[in-house]
């Protein structure tokens, strides 16, 4: 029985520290994205590019999950302030327009995480009935572990709204729950940002188009 408890506590660690699929493995938004893939506004003061995320690859690869699979539509943004005055981004919406006009504000990052986050209970379970009881609390710590990533990579990926400094920008990713009922085809539909931005004591909207992600979810 002992020899059984210790083989099994060698299995355990062995898949927990094996494969991608433990881990939380993302990559941070390189600071030149092709082209092709980016959308920008502006004017003479400020510089706004949205690199909006429409592929399954790139939500692996910036997030370890499926969000479109979950209507999620993930924007980046980078916002340049070129002027020697201080500005304010103050909001941001998105809008769809199809049989019926939807205005979305960004997801709180805990609502992100919900999505986002490791599931724990099956795999728990799992392991506690074919290692004798012992598995099941490792593979529950190990996933808290690995969520606990998950929500600080979250963290320091969020676009923080407030001022810009002048020769300065600010950088990071808001999130979009679409509703079913403007999905078009099982894609996120074609949508436009709209960030807003306070400049000499007046408001100026700053609009993005963002084109429909891939049907392939």
């Amino acid at each position: 029985m002992k020899k059984l408890v210790m083989i099994s506590l060698v299995l355990l660690v062995a898949v927990l520290t094996s494969g991608c699929a433990s881990y939380y493995t993302v990559q941070n938004v390189p600071s030149q994205i092709d082209e092709s893939k980016v959308v920008k506004a502006g004017d003479n003061d400020i510089l706004i590019t949205a690199f909006p995320i429409l592929t399954k690859e790139d939500s692996k690869k910036y997030f370890d999950a499926n969000l479109i699979g979950d209507n999620i539509l993930a924007v980046h943004l980078s916002i340049l302030n070129t002027s020697s005055y201080v500005f304010e981004v103050t909001a941001s919406n998105l809008i769809i327009k199809s049989h019926q006009q939807f205005t979305l504000a960004s997801l709180p990052i805990k609502d992100v995480y919900k999505i986002t986050k490791r599931s724990w209970g099956l795999k728990s379970v799992g392991w506690f009935l074919i290692t004798y009881g012992i598995g099941g609390p490792i593979s529950a710590a190990h996933t808290a572990s690995v969520n606990k990533d998950v929500e600080q990579d979250l963290k320091s990926k969020v676009l923080k709204l407030g001022d810009i400094k002048p020769k300065t920008f600010t950088q990071g990713f808001l999130w979009f729950k679409i509703p079913d009922e403007a999905m078009s085809d099982g894609k996120l539909p074609d949508s436009e940002l709209k960030i807003s931005i306070k400049k000499d004591g007046k408001l100026v909207e700053y609009n993005l188009p963002i084109p429909a992600s891939s049907s392939d979810r």
